[in-house]
């Protein structure tokens, strides 16, 4: 395969399923086809604290570990997640980047953010501005408020 078309499995899966999502308890069946047909295999999953079951996602992906262990090139794997995601009780063979917390640079964000949905919201065409700017003191404290609440994100 070239890298530009899709695995003839998958899509036969995707035609018959009707547009439904695929079941978790598929993937691994999926995957184990894909790694044993491409010369190498990466599996990305950002945003790991995001899913809904991510204990669930991590013991299928500890299962195709095991179901590929005999393969000629091992599966590697990219999480990105806060900390509240265990994955090093699954993957405790495997090698662990701590970017560290970014609290400040979420901090930024978050205010940037909150101050572009409380003030410029007219100027970037969202819509009009929140309390019409006819209260900037309490706008400014309206945003405190708001980043304040939002530490424990």
């Amino acid at each position: 395969m070239d890298g530009s078309s899709v695995s003839q499995v998958v899509a036969e899966k995707y035609q018959t399923r009707a547009a439904r999502p695929i079941e978790i308890q598929e993937c691994p069946e999926l995957l184990t086809h894909l790694v044993n047909e491409y010369q190498k295999t990466t599996i990305i999953i950002d945003a790991l604290d995001e899913c809904e079951n991510a204990d669930v996602l991590l013991l299928r992906l500890r299962e195709l570990i095991s179901s590929t262990a005999g393969a000629p090139v091992p599966v590697k794997f990219f999480f990105s997640s806060r900390k509240q995601v265990e994955v090093e009780q699954l993957f405790q063979e495997c090698e662990k980047l701590e970017i560290g917390n970014g609290t400040d640079l979420l901090l930024d964000d978050m205010k940037n953010f909150i101050k572009l949905q409380v003030k410029q919201r007219e100027e970037l065409c969202l819509g009009s501005r929140l309390l019409q700017g006819r209260y900037p003191e309490l706008e400014d404290e309206l945003i405190e408020v708001l980043l304040d609440q939002s530490r424990g994100m």
